[in-house]
């Protein structure tokens, strides 16, 4: 009873162990929302989506993804008119909420 007359809460195991449960594998409903907007994408918008998310600019994207800079320009008008954002930096901060990597985007280009 020391903790609790030095003014720390004491919660009992069962109780801790019950949150723990609860809270693992739930996401808040902000990021349930980006994930379901991310998810309206096609493949290479959502490639598009984590290249900006990692900060990349529209030739950096192009060089990676293989395409014509003028196409990525493209891709972003579409991406940020989908996820009904206003700019990149918005873009590239719903790509961090659901956890959309570049590396796992990038791909080799097809013979």
């Amino acid at each position: 009873m020391l903790t609790v007359a030095q003014g720390d809460p004491v919660v009992p195991p069962e109780i801790i162990r019950l949150m723990i449960e609860r809270s693992v594998g739930q996401e808040s409903a902000e990021v349930t929302e980006a994930r379901k907007r991310v998810n309206r994408l096609g493949g290479r918008e959502q490639q598009v989506l984590a290249l900006l998310g990692g900060g990349a600019n529209n030739a950096h994207i192009a060089e990676t993804l293989f395409m014509a800079e003028g196409t990525v320009k493209g891709y972003v008008s579409r991406v940020l008119a989908e996820l009904q954002v206003e700019n990149r930096t918005q873009a590239a901060l719903l790509a961090h909420q659901i956890g959309l990597r570049p590396e796992s985007s990038e791909q080799q280009p097809t013979a």
